[in-house]
């Protein structure tokens, strides 16, 4: 509407979140979208009134702390690459992350644990 183009990365953001199509609609149209919405096109993960987003941001925060650090690192790298790597590439990746995963104390507590019906207690 004032006869500028995305910057900062939205345009690339918001095209992996939402595709190319519905990017497209989004800053050619130039319409306001509401919360809802967003959340439907794949913008938010995640819609929350005022009085509860801090604490839902907390426990998103905590879940992740909890969680297994060098899986959760190899997670982000595979599906930051997934869109550059052909299919083969990213299955070899894949199982290498499966192998250092299952190595790790990480991926042997949450084995562990998944045996004994427990929740795992990660590095």
């Amino acid at each position: 509407a004032l006869g500028l183009t995305p910057d900062v990365g939205g345009s690339w953001f918001v095209t992996r979140r939402v595709g190319a199509s519905r990017a497209m609609e989004i800053f050619l149209t130039n319409r306001p979208f509401s919360s809802h919405e967003c959340l439907q096109l794949g913008l938010f993960d995640a819609v929350h009134p005022d009085a509860e987003l801090a604490e839902s941001a907390k426990q998103l925060a905590r879940k992740l702390a909890d969680g297994p650090a060098q899986a959760q690192a190899r997670i982000k790298s595979l599906i930051s690459h997934a869109h550059h790597n052909s299919l083969g590439q990213h299955l070899a990746a894949e199982r290498d992350a499966m192998y250092a995963s299952g190595e790790s104390i990480d991926g042997q507590e949450g084995i562990r644990a998944f045996i004994e019906k427990r929740a795992p207690k990660f590095q």
